[in-house]
């Protein structure tokens, strides 16, 4: 083994007491030469718990001259029995940094009954010694300073014989880390106001604040602190004209008509000056209804009122005016329903739909927006699965799912469901051009006289996309195409639309 260049672990080498009550005067239980490396005892090392010392340590023998020779016995060279070590390395040097390096010159003869006993020799003194100093490694990753109690923790530097100057400490008042120059101001590391200086590059001679790097010609830009002495923060104001700060912000006349006639190089879309004034102007040349969320091209002044071909709609701030006609007694157009959770041959249900998407927006389903009302008096929660599709129906493989919806909140009676609004807390993303299937769950099992209704509204029809119930025995089947009200909230950079889920509404 080469020098030393850390401490050693307790794994590396260990520190005992030979001697016990027991056994008071450990010795060799036979002589042995200088060049011998097995050794017998009369009584074995033992650790604290009292077992046997298995790791490597260095054992003294004292001979009949006085002499004392360090052994060490490498980790489980010790038998059993704790009375014989075998493979020991003889006459460990007498200083130095290796505490496994042997010298025949000081390797002895030592006879039966030599006193023998745990060791420590110069060469950990030697090592302790390096590592205070910092040649070598303390062989921990952690250095603790302190008397094991909370207080302020300082680290200081030689200025001279006997003199010292402290430049860092931990301040156990603020909490913080602090250091310092002349070993009198302190300053918290943390600190941005004193501590954090700019330099503008590293040729930069001066460092100095921002404000003072920061030039401010007063024509074009000027510069304000705000929150002067507290949370400061730099303003930088663009003075002036346009014409100020851009060189060129001309159009001869030649340009603005060629813009107007659309033959201009950088207008390349529809003539302007061919309108006519009023209302009976067709801007139809002039625009399209493409959108992030939707492919499909409209006219001026289209309607957007959620018919069969239905755009997207907005929420009123009254409820679903806007997508479902209502009446005084709640919901009139509601003229039919399918059962959820009566059997176990419905125990969910599920419908389908593809979005395709013509851009590459990313595109996330918010919330899922239907009509329910209760038959009798279910009390279980209602929740709502995005899932993907296997041959027409429902993977099973959960992608997200919705809030809750109490069963004790859903109303009952003919004509009086309620407006369920699901949302989910992460939003899903939707792939353009995949089949997904909401699936509509209830949080306990079948019950034939307390169930749900998901109820329908109006005549539309679904073009491909179908609904599918599960039975808990024969699984996910008896695909349709009955007009659930299902509305599907989606958003795209942060605005939302609200769709009917038919495939009029979602191509």
């Amino acid at each position: 083994m080469a020098n030393a260049t850390k401490l050693p672990n307790l794994t590396d080498i260990v520190f005992f007491q030979w001697a016990t009550p027991s056994a008071p005067s450990p010795k060799l239980s036979a002589p042995v030469g200088p060049t011998d490396t097995t050794l017998t005892f009369t009584s074995p090392p033992y650790d604290k718990s009292g077992a046997v010392v298995t790791e490597a340590f260095l054992m003294g023998i004292r001979n009949d001259e006085g002499y004392v020779e360090t052994v060490y016995v490498p980790a489980a060279a010790m038998s059993v029995d704790g009375l014989t070590a075998t493979g020991v390395v003889r006459g460990i040097e007498l200083e130095g940094l290796d505490w496994t390096a042997g010298d025949t010159n000081n390797a002895a003869t030592h006879q039966q009954d030599s006193p023998v006993f745990c060791n420590i020799t110069g060469v950990m003194n030697a090592i302790v010694h390096s590592a205070i100093q910092g040649t070598v490694a303390t062989g921990g990753t952690d250095f603790i300073i302190g008397n094991d109690a909370a207080g302020t923790v300082t680290i200081s530097r030689s200025t001279g014989a006997g003199t010292t100057a402290p430049w860092l400490r931990y301040n156990n008042t603020g909490s913080e880390v602090e250091f310092s120059d002349d070993g009198v101001a302190w300053t918290a590391i943390n600190d941005v106001t004193a501590s954090d200086l700019v330099k503008i590059s590293a040729a930069d001679t001066t460092p100095g604040y921002v404000g003072a790097k920061v030039v401010d010609d007063g024509t074009t830009t000027s510069t304000t602190i705000l929150n002067p002495g507290a949370n400061e923060e730099l303003q930088i104001t663009a003075n002036g004209n346009l014409a100020d700060i851009i060189a060129d912000v001309t159009a001869t006349s030649t340009e603005i008509n060629d813009a107007l006639d659309g033959i201009s190089a950088n207008v390349t879309f529809t003539n302007l000056n061919t309108l006519t004034a009023g209302a009976a102007s067709d801007a139809s040349a002039l625009h399209t209804h493409a959108s992030l969320l939707q492919n499909f091209i409209g006219v001026a002044g289209e309607s957007i009122n959620g018919s069969a071909n239905a755009l997207p709609v907005a929420m009123s701030t009254g409820g679903f005016d806007s997508i479902m006609v209502t009446t005084a007694n709640g919901f009139s157009e509601l003229t039919g329903y399918v059962r959820l959770g009566e059997l176990n041959a419905n125990w969910k249900r599920s419908q389908s739909f593809t979005y395709t998407n013509a851009y590459a927006s990313e595109i996330r389903l918010v919330k899922v927006i239907f009509p329910i009302r209760k038959n009798n008096v279910p009390t279980d929660d209602i929740t709502v699965t995005l899932e993907g599709n296997s041959g027409g129906y429902p993977d099973e493989i959960v992608a997200a799912t919705s809030t809750v919806i109490a069963g004790g909140s859903v109303t009952g009676g003919a004509n009086q469901s309620t407006w369920a609004n699901l949302t989910f807390a992460t939003k899903p993303v939707i792939v353009s051009g995949t089949k997904y299937h909401v699936v509509f769950n209830r949080s306990t099992g079948p019950s034939g006289a307390n169930y749900y209704e998901l109820t329908n509204c109006g005549a539309d029809v679904y073009n491909g996309q179908t609904s599918a119930v599960y039975d808990v025995i024969g699984g996910w089947g008896g695909t349709s195409n009955n007009d659930n009200s299902v509305y599907l909230e989606f958003e795209v950079d942060g605005d939302s639309k609200i769709y009917r889920l038919d495939a009029d509404n979602l191509h």
